[in-house]
């Protein structure tokens, strides 16, 4: 939706819901219970033609029913339920009166009537006790029509044990008053049960208990309490933020090392599926550069600035293949890229000859045998595919110094050789698909196992009284000095955790990937395996959109 446009109650739309395609509603009040389910401040109830039902829609995939209706009908499916759909959006617009079959639960009328109707029946102003048992005595409590309920209390002695006990707080009271019309039920004495296992006293010695703890205590090494506070103390507040700071991609600004490559592009048209971390930085490089690009994202917001730019925004990424003769996709994950490719509106829904001979190039992260099935779909309706994995950080995306690894159609690679002069530095051509996606697997190991272990060793030097710092500064001058390290360092002793460089989740997906690939080749991976399952910590914890930098916490604490 423009930003321009107003919603309001009652206003008819378009609205697109995750999976489906865009569908007639009309927007209305909601209930007391569908406001529980709201997810978002941005967003509006939309009951739904032909389906008859309601959910809370994003603003940005809410659309004016008139304005889309030539374009949205045509994407439109499964024909039947969809045509019906707009019969009755149709029949609606032409007498409202008469077509008005939206049931919205109305909060002040339904509070009403349940005022109304506890208002009708002679309830007493005072609650009516439970039943009592046979043996405790019915005439105790006496109700007539003139009269309420009286509450009758009797004192029960507490029974005193002839042994001896500890003093509590409670002991003091030696009589109990309860309610007659409640069951009574004794409390039991709780036990307390010692944190770590010690020898039982049966005896009830009470010296014989005290002596062993007492030399249980001797013989301890427990961590220092000064040292355990000052960890507590120093822990980042990195968990009071909503939502990791994601610094605003400045799309219209060429970069110095863009302009000194002095690229001539392509006359070819460019397609990009996924704006993310770092599939915004290339789209970037690709506008800047001269290139003709069109580009989709999930979420609509994301495309307006490159579409200020020059981009043309298409609704789904049929459309983008459709138009482009090159499209690149860099989607989240394997399952996003599944969907892209085989969903509702996905690449191999297209007919053969609208595709044919266009090229398709993959750069989300995935496993070979993935790889090999999206080259095989595609290859049934004509469209060549090449798998180019891009290695490197969000900073290197947007700086254009990439490494991009590619394999599988040689012709598509040289088609593609401006666009991957403006994405990267580099780019190698590694033979057969899958080839590349391996060969990325192996490079991400690295960089997990190297971001973990370096973890571990600032940890370890803080809490033997190092300054990290200074630590970070001597390792800065030895051969152990690297790019990533610096970088990643800094970051953790700067507790730089919310500034996403390199996101721990897609780190820790890579290392599963990596494993995976291990197993199926009976390669063992102890490194990778107690890298993966430290960075599955780090998500469990809490982390899991921060940067990779972020499992140093887990490491400190």
């Amino acid at each position: 939706m423009n930003e321009t446009m107003s919603l309001n109650i009652n206003d008819l739309v378009w609205a697109k819901m995750k999976g489906y395609c865009a569908w007639p509603g009309r927007i209305v009040e909601p209930s007391d219970q569908l406001n529980k389910l709201k997810k978002t401040e941005k967003s509006q109830c939309v009951y739904f033609f032909g389906s008859h039902n309601y959910a809370w829609i994003e603003d940005n995939n809410v659309y004016p029913y008139l304005d889309f209706k030539e374009q949205m009908v045509k994407l439109g499916k499964p024909k039947n339920s969809f045509d019906k759909a707009v019969g009755e959006i149709e029949a609606y617009m032409k007498n409202p009166a008469a077509n008005d079959v939206i049931i919205t639960p109305a909060r002040k009328k339904s509070i009403t009537k349940v005022r109304q109707s506890v208002a009708s029946e002679d309830i007493p102003s005072v609650p009516i006790p439970d039943p009592v048992e046979e043996n405790q005595g019915a005439n105790h409590i006496e109700s007539g029509e003139d009269e309420t309920p009286k509450k009758v209390n009797k004192v029960i002695p507490v029974k005193r044990s002839t042994q001896k006990k500890p003093k509590q707080a409670s002991s003091k009271k030696k009589k109990l008053e309860i309610d007659d019309s409640e069951e009574v039920v004794p409390a039991k004495r709780q036990r307390s049960i010692p944190s770590s296992p010690i020898a039982r006293n049966h005896n009830n010695n009470n010296e014989l208990s005290s002596d062993f703890s007492s030399s249980q205590k001797e013989y301890s090494s427990p961590v220092p309490r000064s040292r355990v506070a000052r960890a507590v103390i120093d822990r980042p507040d990195i968990f009071s933020q909503s939502k990791p700071d994601i610094e605003e991609l400045d799309v219209e600004t060429i970069t110095e090392t863009l302009k000194s490559k002095n690229i001539k592009a392509s006359s070819n048209k460019f397609g990009f599926i996924g704006l993310g971390i770092m599939g915004s930085g290339v789209v970037k490089n690709l506008i800047n550069s001269g290139h003709d690009v069109c580009v989709y994202n999930r979420t609509h917001d994301k495309t307006k600035k490159f579409e200020k730019c020059g981009a043309t925004v298409m609704l789904t990424p049929s459309d983008v293949v459709e138009h482009a003769d090159i499209t690149f996709s860099c989607v989240s994950d394997p399952q996003a890229l599944k969907d892209t490719i085989f969903g509702q509106y996905g690449v191999a829904s297209l007919p053969p000859e609208l595709v044919r001979e266009k090229g398709f190039v993959e750069m989300t992260t995935i496993d070979a045998d993935t790889s090999k099935d999206i080259e095989s779909a595609l290859n049934d309706i004509g469209m060549q595919y090449l798998e180019a994995q891009i290695h490197g950080t969000k900073a290197q995306a947007e700086e254009g110094k990439l490494i991009i690894l590619a394999a599988g159609n040689k012709t598509l690679f040289d088609s593609c050789q401006t666009c991957f002069e403006a994405m990267g530095r580099n780019s190698f051509f590694v033979g057969d698909t899958g080839n590349a996606t391996k060969m990325n697997l192996v490079l991400q190991t690295i960089t997990g196992i190297t971001i973990a272990g370096l973890a571990d060793s600032l940890a370890l030097a803080e809490k033997a009284g190092l300054q990290t710092d200074t630590f970070l500064e001597v390792m800065s001058n030895t051969n152990l000095r690297s790019d990533l390290i610096m970088d990643k360092g800094l970051a953790m002793i700067d507790t730089r955790f919310s500034q996403i460089n390199l996101p721990l989740q897609h780190m820790q997906k890579d290392l599963r990937l990596a494993i995976n690939m291990s197993d199926s080749l009976n390669n063992p991976m102890p490194l990778t395996t107690i890298a993966n399952e430290a960075f599955k910590n780090a998500r469990r914890a809490g982390l899991n959109e921060n940067d990779a930098s972020a499992i140093y916490y887990r490491a400190r604490h």
